[in-house]
């Protein structure tokens, strides 16, 4: 459960998807700012996210004058009393104030207002699917560009590097044991994002085929570490002898969302096991994100968010979300690729069957891929219309598309012309 605070427009939204709560930052208040100076920075609106673990009250106070005596019962009383919208209104957490760590709400507010890493949420479209789609060549581009800068990817991906070449020398050291059971890389995820981190621990396995790179499901994952009775994976290899997670694994949780509840139950869960956690989420700004976030509190350069920058997407068919999900972790295959293949020894003990040339090879067609998806959607990389000359493969597959319908529609309009005809002579005697 999240609240969000909007001192300008008097404006309090909660919910239990964090995304929702930003939906104050693309409406204007009717009656104008109700404060007057719109540079005072204590004004801007923020959110609290409550304590989805151990469970937390919140309890939010604006008709009350007096301070001595605020709404809460007897027995509560000696908790403390925090202002929030210009002092306009109490806010009470019970979880919050027994534990003396996080007794300060203000370091727990998440600024939404004139903050580069918050994305609004999008505008309305009359049709969004379509919206999403004309969208995938500038999301594409947008990973790429973001990719080649110094930004908060690239500071994951260099720590990510860092946990690789830790792990390559424990290979190399001995000091990790090279087993069956073992695991190197751990990739989690559920539903599409699974899907798609499938096909990324297929390529990355195939590549280095003396490492344990495994895809599994984050709810088979809860299934057998996450309860004191262990739920066996029928029909699948996955138990608790079989998959050897104490050895601080690298693990990737793979969330569009980043509010799915079994990935983010596994951020909870797998920091008993590794401290080595990373998530490809579609902002920075998430609940996985605020999990992970909280183990390195007190190291900045510590990022463990991998953003595809599509943020929240309402239309019902993943399209736009899993493409970037795909091209985000092909930079990452590259990263990890370089970051082992680089080095004579790791390239030995991992089995590295990928080249150089190889790797040249894919970043060349990842550049090139813009491009046929500017002509497959007939849109260019910055929004723009393509001309007609640019927009035969799209006019290509409608033309497939079509036909793929007129044959999928046969048997209902079979249906319907024998209703008629029945309908036609039994009526007309």
């Amino acid at each position: 459960m999240s609240i969000a605070f909007y001192p300008r427009k008097g404006l309090i939204c909660y919910g239990s998807e964090q995304a929702a709560v930003k939906a104050g930052l693309n409406y204007d208040n009717p009656g104008g700012s109700l404060v007057h100076s719109s540079f005072d920075e204590g004004h801007n609106a923020v959110r609290l996210d409550l304590d989805d673990l151990g469970g937390e009250i919140a309890l939010l106070d604006w008709g009350y004058a007096c301070d001595a005596e605020p709404a809460i019962s007897p027995p509560n009383r000696n908790l403390q009393v925090e202002k929030l919208m210009n002092g306009s209104v109490n806010v009470v957490l019970l979880q919050q104030s027994m534990n003396a760590q996080t007794n300060q709400l203000s370091k727990r507010l998440t600024l939404l207002e004139n903050n580069e890493f918050i994305e609004p949420l999008l505008d309305d479209v009359d049709d969004p699917v379509l919206a999403d789609i004309r969208d995938i060549p500038r999301v594409c581009n947008a990973i790429q560009q973001d990719w080649r800068t110094v930004g908060l990817n690239r500071m994951t991906a260099w720590n990510l590097a860092n946990c690789i070449r830790e792990r390559m020398k424990g290979r190399v050291d001995g000091s990790i044991q090279s087993h069956g059971a073992q695991i190197d890389i751990l990739v989690t995820g559920c539903e599409v994002s699974l899907w798609v981190a499938e096909q990324f621990v297929s390529d990355l396995q195939k590549s280095f085929p003396y490492l344990f790179i495994r895809a599994v499901s984050s709810n088979k994952l809860l299934g057998l570490f996450g309860q004191e009775l262990v739920m066996p994976c029928t029909g699948f290899p996955y138990s608790q002898k079989t998959m050897d997670i104490k050895n601080s694994p690298i693990v990737m949780i793979i969330s569009h969302s980043g509010g799915t509840f079994g990935p983010l139950a596994c951020s909870n869960l797998l920091q008993s096991f590794s401290s080595s956690i990373f998530a490809v989420t579609s902002e920075w700004d998430t609940q996985v994100g605020k999990q992970l976030r909280s183990m390195y509190s007190d190291d900045l350069l510590s990022s463990r968010i991998f953003s595809t920058g599509v943020g929240v997407r309402p239309a019902e068919p993943c399209s736009v979300s899993v493409v970037a999900t795909h091209q985000l972790l092909t930079n990452i295959f590259e990263h990890i690729c370089v970051s082992i293949i680089s080095e004579p020894t790791f390239r030995h003990v991992s089995g590295a069957v990928i080249t150089e040339l190889d790797l040249q090879i894919l970043e060349r067609c990842n550049q090139e891929n813009i491009r046929a998806l500017e002509e497959i959607v007939c849109v260019d990389k910055h929004g723009g219309e393509l001309h007609e000359r640019r927009c035969k493969t799209e006019v290509e597959l409608r033309s497939a598309g079509d036909l793929w319908a007129d044959h999928i529609l046969e048997v209902p309009k079979a249906y319907i012309m024998s209703f008629i005809y029945v309908m036609a002579t039994v009526t007309s005697g």
